[in-house]
């Protein structure tokens, strides 16, 4: 049996060679370049993405981790505030209680300088 192609792993893809032309392409490339320190395009491109797609909850996310890494947190909370307000809305409540795990301790990490998360985390539902 002849031996299939590795799969294209995005690693391997340099942000240059993406055309975006929808919201998810912006978001891939702007991934691309946020792994590769490139914060100002990745910047850009996220901002395009959710031009494109203002609900794309994964564009939002990675503009404000972006933001926070540019050294823009305060531009960022408001951000990681709307992560956990769209993340609200999933109808897979694991993964947005995770979302909003993950955008609540960056808030916290920004504002009072620890992720502070047991509170969200031991809060009981009944």
């Amino acid at each position: 049996m002849p031996k299939q192609p590795e799969a294209l792993r995005l690693v391997d893809v340099e942000p240059e060679q993406i055309n975006p032309s929808a919201a998810a392409d912006f978001v891939q490339r702007g991934w691309l370049f946020y792994e590769r320190m490139d914060y100002p395009r990745a910047e850009a491109d996220f901002h395009q993405a959710i031009a494109m797609q203002p609900g794309d909850l994964d564009a939002q996310y990675a503009l404000a981790l972006t933001l926070k890494h540019m050294g823009k947190s305060q531009e960022a909370i408001p951000i990681f505030e709307t992560v956990n307000r769209m993340a609200e809305q999933l109808t897979d409540q694991v993964r947005g209680r995770m979302i909003r795990r993950l955008s609540t301790g960056h808030i916290n990490q920004i504002t009072q300088g620890d992720w502070n998360l047991a509170p969200d985390v031991w809060k009981r539902t009944s």
